[in-house]
């Protein structure tokens, strides 16, 4: 009995005395094997459950780690690791390897006062800014005090808040713009020009110019809106960019959108098939012919092409215009920023097209790509991966 209550002190948990002796020492026997498959049972439990508990914080998108009385690093999962730079064989105090003051600090305060502390912190690592949502919680174990701090990776969330905020502001400059113009143009007529028969029609067209821009540019954010809601144009259906071009195309000239350039298709015989509803592929194309349009002088030419090219779809609108600086390429596809904002404006541009095309695109799947040079025209591809099973060609 007192080599297997050692052999149980020492870890050795299958140890049995089984039945030997008589009477009291017999009774004794099995109460100490009772006692060790009662204690196997815990550590088992135990074990199982740290397994489970350590697979669902090593598993969080949440970086964790804990530290002892000493700063010592006791505990930090994957994404721990990734945030701070955290390595399994860290000697020593932990911000010696982690120059990270704000943590640092509101994990002393958290320690010393025994009461859960957060901060919002900013983390520089290479050329990447995280926003952390950093919470302590201390803990106590055998008279000493240790924290365990939770970071909350944060960054999108504040990007696009800032986003959310900076479209706000450019919504409500852009249609401060054009009703501005409409109330002055209004208040002249009330004054006494809408008697004025050589200017009376001219500063009704304005307005019925400015209120076409109003409707457009209320029409792309809800447009936008909708995209978005939905994750673009993304569903099961199957569409051929032959069909869409065809009746994009046919649309503009029967509309007269054309007449002063040269548009040309080069679709060929294969069909170029992406996976997105016949609105949204039309509405990309829409946009983009319709730039092609603004910024292209008359006489200019247009050519509209879909073809197969590795495994994609692709759908390009290349004119012959005025083009688009490099510095201005990085940034064609915000919201409301124009390369060329007093052309846009007299062309009634909203500056939301280009950010549609990115938004439903992504919606097939896909990416937009430009290519452009100031004078010497531009070039826009729309690359989707062909459905699984659709035929392609070899573009």
């Amino acid at each position: 009995m007192t080599q297997v209550a050692e052999a149980l002190r020492a870890g050795q948990y299958d140890q049995r005395v089984g039945p030997r002796g008589q009477g009291e020492f017999r009774l004794l026997g099995a109460t100490i094997d009772r006692l060790a498959d009662e204690l196997t049972n815990r550590i088992t439990t135990l074990d199982e459950q740290r397994a489970q508990l350590g697979a669902m914080v090593a598993g969080l998108q949440e970086g964790v780690f804990a530290v002892d009385d000493e700063d010592r690093l006791v505990f930090h999962n994957r994404a721990a690791q990734r945030l701070l730079g955290l390595s399994d064989d860290l000697d020593g105090s932990i911000w010696q390897a982690i120059a990270v003051p704000e943590i640092a600090e509101l994990c002393r305060t958290t320690r010393a006062s025994g009461k859960p502390a957060a901060q919002e912190i900013r983390l520089q690592r290479g050329d990447t800014t995280y926003v952390l949502d950093a919470r302590a919680t201390s803990f106590e174990t055998h008279g000493q005090r240790g924290v365990v701090a939770v970071l909350h990776d944060v960054t999108n969330l504040r990007r696009l808040e800032l986003m959310r905020t900076e479209f706000v502001a450019n919504v409500s400059h852009e249609l401060k713009t054009p009703l501005t113009s409409i109330r002055g143009y209004v208040e002249t007529l009330l004054g006494g020009a809408i008697h004025d028969d050589a200017n009376n029609l001219r500063f009704l067209g304005k307005i019925d110019q400015q209120v076409e821009r109003l409707t457009a540019m209320v029409s792309d954010v809800l447009s936008l809106a909708r995209i978005e809601a939905t994750e673009g144009g993304r569903n099961g259906k199957i569409n051929d960019w032959r069909q869409v071009i065809a009746d994009v195309v046919e649309g503009y000239e029967e509309a007269g959108k054309l007449q002063r350039h040269t548009c040309k298709v080069e679709t060929g015989d294969a069909p170029v098939r992406v996976r997105g509803d016949a609105e949204s592929m039309t509405q990309v194309l829409d946009n983009l012919l319709d730039n092609a349009i603004k910024y292209t002088p008359g006489d200019g030419t247009i050519t509209v092409r879909a073809y197969n090219r590795d495994g994609f779809a692709v759908l390009e609108v290349e004119d012959t215009g005025i083009g688009i600086s490099a510095a201005d390429r990085e940034r064609i596809f915000e919201r409301f920023f124009r390369a060329d904002r007093a052309r846009s404006r007299d062309t009634g541009g909203t500056g939301l097209g280009l950010a549609i095309v990115k938004h439903l695109t992504q919606g097939f799947g896909g990416e937009v790509r430009v290519d452009s040079e100031l004078g010497r025209g531009t070039r826009f591809a729309v690359w989707s991966p062909i459905p699984d099973g659709a035929p392609t060609n070899a573009g």
